[in-house]
């Protein structure tokens, strides 16, 4: 028979590698060119959301190295949530939604061009993932061999910026409702630290009335 354990510990895994999914999709997305000089802002908006995703997975504890989560915490919900999310990273729906086509670097001009683009982008951003972390991520879930080979960067084929605004606001949403789901803990945790406080406040006072009150 399957302990309640196992059930626990295959869902956990599961969970991680629909996580990882995303990161990977995060690391095409953010890092891949040809998006233009004039798009900083879309490339700071796509860090700004992967970076809290992965303040979320640290916070329920999907990064940690057991992988185990929070109890209080829907894991049907928040792997459903992120399969969604990992869905918007498709590279074919990606085309077919957002009009988004991502594809290899193919030449030269274009390795150059990369180049370019890299250095005055990295002026200007800061890493709010870090490489190192991203690699940790991918190489446990055995989405990279190791955590200093992660995946080549694409080129961007075809880019609608104002259907690239929509997918930002897409995984934006999904991430706010991955957090949403830790809301009943954090209103748990404020009662408990009340409650706690009114013990300290009743055991030390000695005014009857004001407790009374």
């Amino acid at each position: 028979p399957v302990s309640a354990a196992g059930i626990a510990l295959s869902v956990t895994s599961l969970s991680f590698q629909v996580f990882a999914g995303c990161v990977r999709g995060f690391v095409f997305l953010s890092t891949a060119h040809n998006l233009g000089k004039d798009a900083s802002f879309l490339r700071t908006m796509l860090k700004v959301e992967e970076y809290r995703l992965v303040q979320w997975a640290d916070v329920v504890g999907l990064t940690s190295p057991d992988s185990k989560t929070i109890s209080r915490i829907n894991p049907a919900l928040a792997e459903e949530l992120m399969v969604h999310l990992q869905d918007r990273f498709d590279q074919n729906k990606l085309k077919d939604r957002y009009k988004l086509e991502l594809a290899p670097l193919a030449s030269s001009k274009q390795a150059a061009e990369e180049g370019a683009e890299t250095t005055e982008s990295q002026n200007i951003l800061a890493k709010a993932v870090s490489d190192e972390k991203r690699g940790e991520i991918l190489a446990r879930a055995k989405l990279i061999q190791d955590k200093n080979s992660l995946p080549k960067r694409l080129w961007w084929a075809a880019v609608d910026k104002s259907r690239f605004e929509d997918l930002i606001k897409d995984v934006g949403r999904i991430i706010d409702a991955l957090w949403a789901l830790l809301e009943p803990q954090r209103q748990a945790e404020l009662s408990q630290q009340i409650e706690r406080a009114l013990s300290i406040v009743i055991k030390t006072s000695k005014d009857l009335d004001g407790l009374k009150g």
